[in-house]
């Protein structure tokens, strides 16, 4: 049975759940730093938190009715571009193959690519899913 709850979609883009995806952006940096400088008890915990973000900013979203075009983009854009960071630091310290790197980067650019087809195709942006928040884990 489908969902038939009104969802009030917001036009706006700096809503509080919002907010919290471009601040996830923002963690990308200290995150790399930390990794750079070998500080990998913080960075792990710094990525814990950017973790809790991205469950925080849905949730914030569904609880306060202000899921928006906008936020459907920005939240699995902070995602990647978290990975993104993170992963490019990691080849450039040796502790990743750059094949399993451009792999992972090449499936997200194909999300993004098949995304962008879908909302064109529906003249909308489809909202994430549980099976696409775990896809960040493969």
């Amino acid at each position: 049975m489908m969902d038939t709850t009104p969802h009030h979609e917001s036009d706006k883009i700096f809503t509080l759940s919002n907010c919290i995806s471009f601040f996830r952006v923002l963690l990308v940096v200290p995150t790399v730093m930390l990794l750079l400088a070998n500080s990998l008890t913080a960075a792990a915990g710094l990525m814990f938190f950017a973790y809790l973000t991205d469950i925080a900013d849905g949730y914030v979203a569904r609880k306060t009715n202000t899921i928006s075009e906008a936020g459907k983009i920005i939240d699995p854009l902070a995602d990647k571009l978290y990975v993104a960071g993170l992963v490019i630091v990691m080849v450039s310290k040796g502790l990743v193959p750059l094949w399993l790197v451009v792999i992972i980067l090449g499936k997200d650019l194909l999300t993004m690519i098949g995304a962008a087809a879908v909302s064109k195709r529906l003249n909308a942006v489809p909202p994430s899913n549980y099976w696409g928040k775990a896809a960040i884990l493969t």
